[in-house]
């Protein structure tokens, strides 16, 4: 049986962290979420869309702890890609910038990894990387690790894996690869009735590459070719192609 490793490390040995936790609200409000963001540019956080659309549809506040700084923006500086499956983990995909955050000198761009729209793939098939997603609860870094085959479902444009014990708060995480590769943010845990739950992230495509780069113009990019990819022989396919065909 695949075991989950869940590594917690305490931010004072840690001095930067990938993964970054936010508050959003409405303006002068205590209720509102927390929610995780990674840093892709200078002031620049990638975070999910779920977390920020609907408050920040409107007026908003949003407030992070980064290097013991506060650092704070509105939802001028919130950006979410605007897609007819919004509401699903499909194209879950916000920026927000912050312009006076300051940036760890130990900070550098991420690769991104970008599933060609070329790649000729019918139905979810296994991808030749496993997972790592740093976090930050409340001040508590760690980072959730995972050996279980992910799966690529190309009708929902998602990546997806065994439950890794994605909690409440970890939205909005970035999810990289064993390459240290930025390859999605988390979205959502699914499954059907009793039967194994799994991880849900939304991956990147052509379209969210154009989406960040009109923001983000000097960000790195890397594509993902059909050797990335190798069919998936497992007694899941039913419940993979469900969850790909999003029912």
């Amino acid at each position: 049986m695949k075991k989950l490793f869940l590594v917690y490390l305490f931010c004072l040995l840690a001095p930067f962290v990938l993964g970054e936790e936010f508050f959003v609200s409405k303006p002068n409000e205590k209720e509102g979420k927390y929610c995780q963001a990674v840093q892709v540019a200078n002031t620049w956080f990638l975070t999910a869309a779920h977390c920020v659309a609907d408050i920040c549809n409107d007026a908003c506040e949003i407030e992070m702890n980064i290097h013991s700084n506060i650092i704070k923006t509105s939802e001028k500086n919130v950006f979410w890609l605007n897609s007819k499956r919004i509401g699903n983990s499909s194209y879950d995909i916000a920026l927000i910038n912050f312009d006076s955050a300051k940036t760890s000198p130990d900070f550098k761009e991420h690769q991104i990894l970008i599933v060609d729209n070329s790649i000729n793939i019918s139905e979810p098939k296994i991808l030749n990387r496993s997972l790592n997603i740093p976090f930050n609860i409340r001040g508590n870094v760690g980072e959730i690790l995972s050996i279980n085959d992910v799966f690529y479902g190309p009708k929902s444009r998602i990546i997806f894996t065994k439950d890794l014990g994605i909690f409440h708060g970890l939205s909005g995480a970035g999810v990289f690869t064993n390459k240290g590769e930025l390859i999605a943010v988390t979205s959502a845990v699914a499954g059907r009735g009793s039967e194994a739950r799994f991880s849900v992230f939304s991956v990147f495509d052509e379209k969210v590459k154009s989406f960040l780069k009109q923001r983000i113009p000097s960000l790195y990019f890397k594509h993902l070719s059909s050797k990335d990819f190798k069919d998936a022989d497992t007694s899941d396919k039913e419940i993979l192609i469900s969850l790909d065909n999003n029912k």
